[in-house]
């Protein structure tokens, strides 16, 4: 399933929402629609909630291959701070394996489990994500 998102503050902000099963696809697909999107500003900061993931299907080199593609479209895609909710271990473990790899992209990243304290770390005081597609 997609990772559906909105932008907000003008573009600063990229709040997604994934659901269902997560693979490298939902991340690519994702990734393009940031590319094309003219209102997301070069540098901004990223939510991404996890907590509605049923199925986690991606391997360390499906992150690799994520953050390399962040890498080569860092001007667009320029993330100053990712917050990624987790759900559950899993999704906890695969957020921390992606913020190892990312420390050689600008970007700093931080797994939580609770959507408060993720938006409180990114300054966001927007209503939880519930129904992120409207």
């Amino acid at each position: 399933m997609a990772i559906e998102y909105r932008l907000e503050r003008d573009g600063a902000v990229v709040l997604a929402q994934a659901q269902g099963v997560l693979t490298l696809g939902c991340f690519t697909h994702l990734q393009q629609r940031l590319r094309d999107d003219s209102g997301l500003r070069a540098i901004h900061s990223t939510l991404l909630d996890l907590r509605f993931v049923t199925d986690i299907q991606l391997t360390e080199s499906d992150l690799a291959k994520i953050a390399q593609a962040l890498t080569a479209c860092q001007k667009k895609l320029g993330v100053h701070k990712l917050a990624i909710v987790a759900r559950d271990e899993q999704s906890f473990a695969l957020g921390n394996k992606y913020a190892s790899i990312e420390k050689g992209v600008k970007e700093d990243v931080i797994v939580f489990f609770h959507m408060e304290v993720a938006r409180r770390w990114l300054g966001i005081e927007s209503p939880q994500l519930v129904d992120i597609a409207s």
